[in-house]
C-alpha cells in the first residue's frame, strides 16, 4: 500500500512502499529554520500533512486507540527533524512507520549535524519539551524510545494494545 502525504510538493517526496502492507515511509526536503530559529511555514505545514497521513494509515489498520498518542508523538519527531534538519540552506526528512509483531514503530531521520537530546527548558520557555512529551507518552503507553547513535534516526515504539496505567484519585 503506498499513501503519500496530500499537500508535499511532487518535486520534494519520495513516497515509496516498504517491506509490506503496513509499512509506509516518506522522504521530503525542507528549508531549515528561518533567522530566529522558527520553523518555516511551507515546513510548518508539511508537519501538519505528515500528520494526516499517519491518521489516515492508523484508521486503515485498526489503529484509532492510539490516534491521539501517536499523533502527538509523530508531531513532536517530525518538527525537531524539520527544525534541526539543516543550517542555512535545506536538509532532509524522511519518517517511517510499521506495524508488526504487535508493535508500531516510528523512525524519524533528518540530516542534521547534532544527535538529539533531552533539554531541561525554563518554566516560561516555549520550546524544548519535544521528547521529553514524546518520552511520557510512550512509557505511559508501555513503549519505548530512542534515537540510532550513527544516525539522526529518532524512533519509538508503541504496543497495539497497550497496558496502561490507572490512577485512582479518592
Amino acid at each position: 500500500m503506498l499513501i503519500a502525504a496530500p499537500h508535499l510538493a511532487a518535486e520534494s517526496r519520495t513516497c515509496a512502499p516498504l517491506q509490506g502492507p503496513r509499512d509506509w515511509s516518506v522522504s521530503f526536503t525542507v528549508k531549515g529554520p528561518a533567522a530566529d530559529g522558527e520553523v518555516s511555514p511551507a515546513d510548518g505545514r508539511r508537519v501538519g500533512d505528515i500528520r494526516q497521513t499517519v491518521d489516515v494509515w492508523m484508521g486503515r489498520h485498526g489503529l484509532t486507540h492510539l490516534r491521539y498518542e501517536v499523533l502527538v508523538v509523530v508531531s513532536e519527531l517530525v518538527t525537531n527533524a524539520v527544525k534541526h534538519a539543516a543550517g542555512p540552506g535545506c536538509g532532509s526528512v524522511s519518517v517511517t512507520q510499521r506495524f508488526a509483531g504487535g508493535l508500531l514503530r516510528t523512525e524519524v531521520r533528518d540530516t542534521g549535524s547534532e544527535q538529539p537530546r533531552m533539554q531541561s527548558p525554563a518554566p516560561d520557555c516555549e520550546s524544548g519539551r519535544g521528547l521529553s512529551i514524546v518520552s511520557a507518552l510512550t512509557e505511559e503507553l508501555g513503549g519505548r524510545w530512542g534515537f540510532d547513535q550513527t544516525s539522526r534516526t529518532t524512533w519509538c515504539e508503541i504496543p497495539a494494545n497497550p497496558q496502561v496505567a490507572t490512577i485512582t484519585v479518592s
